[in-house]
């Protein structure tokens, strides 16, 4: 996939847009001499010309008529004639009252006249040439202007530049257009660095924003120009500071539905795009697709090519579905726009034939592979650049299916166009050589495959001592050329069995891991920094299976310093798998610790928070239009100021890091603890297993007091597979059918084998410490079965729970880190139950301390669930029954479609009783209940001074954006109140523990190297120690019982962990509830030590 001209599209009319921009010239000139002549004309002009650009086009169209009428056949108005009838065709064709081809038809009669102006002589080549040239143009225009047809000598002409400057905006426009003409000369050409030398000095010097809309359209296709070429030139950054510089110009200067901002706001999209910043570059696309959608004209062409880079986007986020539409949506407005076969469609067929290829129908890829070949040869011709990355593409396809040749034959075809147009040091010919060595690597030729590798990599810079990769044009293709280098070693190095080759990855490993360090701190502190941590992922599991296979080539005694070198190395192993997770979590911790040591003054913390505030709440906002009647400007004004928020912080996060290095330094420091920091605070009766799925392997790293073992545990394709049989039954374990329950039974047991039996020696007896990785966080381990099993009834199986308890880490940095500068909270426990209809005048008050008998009759719902589900049996310990409730509630539903939990108000009042029996002093407990439970209660509350937070509600995970879940308070008519986990992150908590006793909090966004995002880890930053949370949908009763087993194992003096297990085996001592689907949802997750 990888198309970097994703954006480009944009541009690809620049024949017509020139056409366009010198007539631009005519219309800023053409005021001034008319006014020189007859000012109504120009007034008239003006008038209209303001309505050409803010998208008043049948205004439009009636005036250029009128002044057509006033000034053709009149010599001393010829330009505004010219304007007029060009414009004016230009609106009609806009506004559809001509066709495209008769528009261009008779714009061709005007371009030829202009080519002969401002094209000929070879172009502008130097400044010799342009010098003769501008004289000459200057001439023929002042022959237009005045109908004079003899020749004027230069003195004249001179005499006559005066006066024309002398009038104002002449001398600016022409020399706008000026560097337009060249840079669109050098753009065709493929000379990039040229337009880069044109342009941007001149924008840099010349910063006014006040000469109308005609300065503007001009300014901002220089700017635009400018940020293609330097997307180019693979310096994606210097392209986004000047397409941000332009978005900033044209909302300063026009509305903000003007179509000048779709280009604008898209390009930004594609440098996200193009630096593997998926997630962003979907925002700016949906924005520019929501101002298009608002004209009153809409160009079908350009949305065509906005719904396209949008499913490109989805593409790379592997949201096939919504590729998919959005391609489907691409090539409807392709049909409406009536343009026929164009680059557009081009690119729409490209991303068709990567679908077709994820699907596995690889025949129809390769037809549209072919068609998308066929159309951009017969618009572009077969060595225009833009052949190049196509050609890539197909070459990576016919790799896929082993069909080498044809791959092998694009590929040469891509670097001839390329040596035509780029010098040796563009970063296309690393993408070239990079997919030329998968190629080599396919075909089982490694030493050449490295070979290619090894000299693509030196001309790009990758290679140097001294860590210095300012140089490296495009880091991201760099960093996926030495990962794809390191596996190469792994399998020289498995083919031959020689050292050399594991020592040489091991190196090309750590330039990889020095170019990422390169990288993040260069990226100023923007949010986009998340979405290198897939590659710091890969980076470090690979060297991992390097280090892994180093161990097997020493020899096992101490006369070659063995014992010391596997000291060493397991600290290596372990540093290695630390750095491979919660990279983000990390950087927030640093966070934490940097507010405190570095002397950030506060109004810069202030700022972030508040521009954080606004950030959250325009999501929210955005999240309960999703399906509303709100017009589509109120939604366009909502993103637009979303957008802007982003802007604003990604500026500031900059701004910190240029004037505060220390902080921005102590914030993404990726310092890790040493093996033996977490050996001294393990507790002999502990053991940490620390899990890593690299590329190809499972690994397990077992920490104990005394000892450190690693072992690989299995092929990660196979892992990968068992664990998508368990997914496929965990969200439904309430109506699993008999058969499907033998396949749970089954898939528990092999999980066990697999990732467990291996290491039994270590870790029998012992308390589990898990870090997961990968798919392993929907893994609840304590219902692994520890040996097989025979038995129908689910509630007799020997789950791991039976043995020992489990708890989930991040990481051993998160678990190790201390919060002592948190004073220890003053109050107990405040619980909140907004759904119970639970009233002193229910007469049940005083059962609070007795049995839930007449509760259980009352409530069956999920928290979660909607109303009118109704349950029926609940599952048997042999057999699940219950049909599954219906999904979560969608945002647009008020409070009257959620289930009231009629069990919540029980389960906080009984935990309220049972904290209140144990504790000291004045420490105070708070219950919110009902209409009480609402965010200004429970904010007033002062829920920072409480030690236990306890949440029995309905929650709502948002995969797509992790901030926008939200735990449901009370409201009193509409729409319920939200606590947000994006809010979380901006509280004050002390809590030692907070329950979330819900559906689904313990699930969220997983990122590769980050693990997930969701609930747990805003509790986390906000302060919270510990968090109780669930894997899926539970039931009202059973929680209700599940948690008042929990407190009441706390208040007894019993550690977190051996509370919760001591509750689930409670539950599996009750014939009603010891199916696991009632008790194996809640885990823990420890955090701070």
């Amino acid at each position: 996939m990888n198309d970097n001209r994703v954006g480009f599209c944009y541009r690809r009319c620049w024949t017509l847009m020139l056409i366009m921009l010198l007539l631009s010239l005519l219309a800023g000139r053409g005021v001034v001499f008319a006014q020189e002549v007859s000012s109504d004309p120009g007034v008239l002009l003006e008038a209209a010309m303001n309505d050409y650009y803010q998208l008043n086009n049948e205004e439009a169209i009636q005036q250029f008529r009128h002044i057509e009428e006033l000034t053709c056949g009149e010599s001393e108005f010829a330009d505004i004639c010219l304007q007029a009838n060009l414009f004016g065709l230009r609106s009609r064709q806009i506004n559809k009252s001509i066709s495209m081809d008769e528009w261009v038809t008779e714009y061709r009669l005007w371009s030829e006249q202009l080519d002969d102006w401002f094209l000929e002589k070879n172009g502008w080549v130097t400044l010799e040439e342009w010098q003769r040239l501008q004289l000459k143009g200057l001439l023929l225009n002042v022959k237009v202007l005045t109908n004079v047809e003899q020749e004027v000598d230069a003195d004249q002409i001179r005499e006559r530049i005066i006066q024309l400057e002398a009038r104002g905006k002449f001398s600016e426009y022409s020399e706008m257009h000026r560097r337009l003409i060249h840079a669109n000369v050098f753009f065709e050409q493929g000379l990039f660095a040229n337009v880069v030398e044109e342009v941007e000095l001149y924008l840099k010097e010349n910063k006014m924003n006040s000469l109308g809309i005609h300065y503007v359209s001009l300014r901002t296709d220089l700017t635009q120009i400018l940020g293609s070429s330097y997307t180019r030139l693979g310096q994606n950054k210097k392209a986004m500071e000047w397409f941000l510089q332009d978005v900033d110009m044209l909302r300063s200067q026009l509305p903000e539905n003007h179509r000048f901002l779709i280009s604008a706001i898209g390009n930004v999209g594609m440098v996200h795009y193009l630096m593997g910043n998926y997630a962003s570059a979907v925002e700016y696309y949906i924005s520019a697709i929501s101002i298009q959608e608002s004209q009153k004209n809409i160009s079908w062409s350009s949305m065509a090519v906005s719904l396209r880079n949008l499913a490109t986007c989805y593409f790379s986020l592997g949201e096939y579905g919504l590729a998919g539409e959005y391609l489907e949506q691409a090539q409807i407005a392709l049909v409406k726009s009536g343009d026929g076969e164009t680059y557009t469609m081009s690119m729409t067929y490209g991303t068709i034939a990567e679908l077709y290829k994820i699907n596995g129908d690889m025949e129809s890829a390769e037809r549209s592979f072919k068609k998308s070949l066929e159309i951009r040869m017969a618009v572009l011709g077969p060595d225009h650049p833009e052949m190049i990355r196509l050609r890539i593409n197909i070459s990576n396809f016919y790799r896929s299916v082993e069909k080498f040749q044809e791959a092998k034959e694009m590929l040469e075809d891509a670097r001839r166009i390329a040596n035509l147009y780029y010098e040796d040091t563009n970063p296309i010919f690393l993408e070239i050589d990079y997919q030329r060595a998968r190629l080599e690597f396919d075909m089982g030729s490694f030493e050449k495959a490295q070979e290619t590798l090894n000299q693509a990599l030196l001309v790009a810079g990758a290679y140097n001592d001294n860590q210095s990769y300012s140089e490296v044009a495009d880091p991201v293709m760099a960093m996926n050329a030495l990962l794809l280098n390191t596996s190469i070693s792994r399998r020289l190095f498995d083919t031959t069995g020689a050292p050399s080759h594991l020592e040489r990855g091991l190196e090309i490993s750590d330039q990889g891991i020095s170019l990422l360090e390169h990288m993040q701190s260069n990226l100023g502190g923007d949010e986009s920094a998340a979405d290198f941590h897939h590659l710091y992922y890969s980076a470090y599991t690979t060297k991992l299976d390097l280090l892994y296979r180093q161990e097997a080539t020493w020899n096992g005694s101490d006369d070659d310093g063995t014992l010391a070198k596997e000291k060493e190395w397991m600290n290596q192993v372990f540093e290695v798998m630390e750095r491979s997770r919660s990279r983000l979590a990390s950087v927030l911790l640093n966070e934490l610790e940097s507010e405190v040591s570095t002397g950030l003054p506060e109004e810069l913390f202030t700022e972030r928070r508040n521009l954080y505030q606004t950030q959250m709440e325009l999501r929210q906002k955005l999240l309960g239009m999703a399906d509303s009647t709100e017009s589509n400007s109120v939604i366009l004004q909502l993103r637009q100021q979303l957008l802007q928020n982003q802007e604003q912080m990604n500026r500031l996060q900059r701004n910190i890091a240029e004037q505060y290095p220390d902080y921005y330094a102590q914030m993404i420091n990726r310092s890790v603890p040493k093996v033996q920091d977490v050996q001294r605070e393990l507790r002999p009766d502990e053991a940490m297993v620390i899990y890593t799925i690299s590329e190809l392997n499972v690994f397990a790293l077992v920490v104990q007091k005394e000892e450190v073992q690693i072992r690989n545990l299995s092929d990660s394709k196979s892992l990968k597979a068992r664990m998508q049989v368990f997914q496929g039954l965990m969200g439904r374990l309430n109506s699993l059918d008999p058969e499907e329950q033998e396949t749970l039974r089954i898939s528990l047991e092999e999980l066990y084998e697999t990732l467990l039996t291996p290491i039994e020696e270590f870790i029998v007896g012992k308390d589990l410490l898990v870090s997961p990785d990968q798919e392993l966080h929907y893994l609840p381990f304590d219902l692994l079965l520890t040996e097989p099993s025979n038995l129908k009834n689910a509630g007799d199986w020997p789950y791991l729970i039976r043995r020992q308890s489990v708890s989930i880490i991040q990481s051993s940095k998160f678990w190790l880190m201390r919060s002592e500068e948190r004073e220890a909270p003053e109050n107990e426990f405040l619980g909140m139950a907004p759904f119970s209809d639970f009233q002193d005048g229910d007469g049940l008050m005083e059962q609070r301390s007795g049995s839930i008998a007449d509760f259980t009759e009352r409530s069956g719902a999920e928290r979660g669930a909607a109303v009118g589900t109704e349950g029926s049996e609940e599952p048997s310990a042999e057999v699940a029954e219950e049909p599954d409730a219906e999904a979560v509630a969608d945002t647009t539903r008020g409070p009257q479609a959620y289930a009231p939990l009629l069990m919540s108000a029980f389960e906080i009042s009984r935990i309220d009783e049972i904290v209140q029996s144990g504790r000291t002093g004045n420490r105070l407990t708070a219950n919110l209940l009902g209409s009480d439970a609402t965010e200004a209660n429970f904010l007033s509350t002062n829920p920072g001074s409480y030690r236990f937070l306890h949440f029995a509600t309905h929650a709502e995970v948002v995969d797509s954006d992790p901030s926008l879940s939200n735990l449901l308070l009370y409201s009193s008519g509409g729409e319920p109140q939200r606590l947000y986990a994006g809010d979380v992150y901006g509280l004050q908590l002390s809590a030692d523990l907070v329950v979330l006793s819900a559906c689904e909090t313990a699930l969220g966004e997983y990122r590769k190297g980050d693990g997930l995002v969701g609930f747990t880890r805003a509790f986390f930053y906000a302060g919270a120690k510990n968090v109780i949370s669930s894997m899926w949908k539970v039931n009202d009763r059973s929680t209700a019982l599940f948690m008042i087993e929990l407190y009441e194992s706390i208040a007894e003096g019993y550690s977190y962990r051996e509370s919760l297990r001591l509750a689930k085996l409670a539950m599996l001592e009750n014939p009603q509830f010891n199916h696991p689907y009632y008790w194996a949802a809640f885990h823990l997750q420890e955090g701070f030590r």
